[in-house]
């Protein structure tokens, strides 16, 4: 099977069936569903300490609820009927092959296509030409300009390349209303929209009625203006290494430099 994946390369994986998944208490049975055959040492099992991954082509003929506060993951039979209220209810995109796609607003009227993605854990991953349109716009602007890599997929992880930081003033999910979101606007196939989220609201996905719900905990709308390094760092293969570098930072190391030393202490 032909796979493009977050980070846009192009890798062929072998697929095979599998008849019958069982899930912990024997109360979900799945059959009949196809697998994707990655290789065993794919940097995606070792950052996210998993065996397996659960995708989307399983978890679409259900109705997920993903509740943070409950820590809580439910997968509801499909002709459940969801009980969210419908002013948090955004339309999915239709013609996104089922992957929850979906369009939330930002400052000046301006509105953003981003993917819910549970394999990204910011707010907001921003993809070049999103950002290439939207620049001129009060939508966004630019903070920094760095190198290094921000994206992991199950082809490859982008390790060096341009990467734009960048401010977003106001984003609305749903009923949910944030401001000041600093993200990384880099070659991506969807503008994503990550786990973050999940720290203020309960998420719905009705996937056969094509809907996507978010609850918000709280009412009031959420600051998340922050102070942001200018180096970022990765641990790879038990070693602390550079895996990005914004503003003067650039001339000063590289990406994939192992940091051996912080204050003067070893890293162990």
């Amino acid at each position: 099977l032909k796979i493009t994946d977050v980070t846009t390369a192009v890798k062929y994986y072998p697929v095979t069936s599998i008849d019958n998944l069982t899930f912990a208490g024997n109360e979900l049975r799945l059959r009949g569903f196809r697998a994707l055959l990655l290789e065993q040492d794919n940097a995606i099992f070792e950052c996210f300490g998993a065996e397996r991954l659960l995708g989307n082509d399983v978890i679409r003929n259900f109705v997920l609820e993903i509740d943070s506060r409950a820590k809580q993951i439910t997968l509801n039979p499909k002709e459940t009927v969801v009980k969210a209220n419908l002013r948090g209810m955004i339309k999915l995109n239709q013609h996104s092959g089922k992957m929850p796609v979906l369009t939330i607003g930002l400052a000046g009227g301006e509105t953003l296509q981003v993917l819910f993605d549970t394999g990204s854990g910011a707010m907001i991953d921003l993809k070049t030409e999103d950002y290439n349109r939207l620049i001129s716009s009060d939508a966004l602007s630019l903070i920094a300009e760095g190198k290094g890599g921000n994206s992991m997929g199950v082809a490859r992880v982008i390790d060096n390349t341009s990467l734009k930081k960048v401010e977003i003033p106001l984003v609305s999910v749903g009923t949910g209303k944030f401001e000041n979101i600093r993200c990384i606007a880099e070659r991506l196939p969807y503008s994503l929209l990550g786990t973050q989220l999940l720290d203020y609201g309960k998420v719905t996905i009705d996937y056969s009625r094509g809907r996507f719900y978010f609850e918000p905990f709280e009412k009031a709308s959420v600051n998340m203006a922050r102070k942001d390094w200018n180096i970022n760092l990765s641990a790879v293969s038990g070693q602390l290494r550079v895996s990005s570098l914004w503003g003067k930072m650039k001339d000063e190391l590289s990406v994939g430099d192992e940091i051996i030393k912080i204050d003067n202490e070893e890293i162990k």
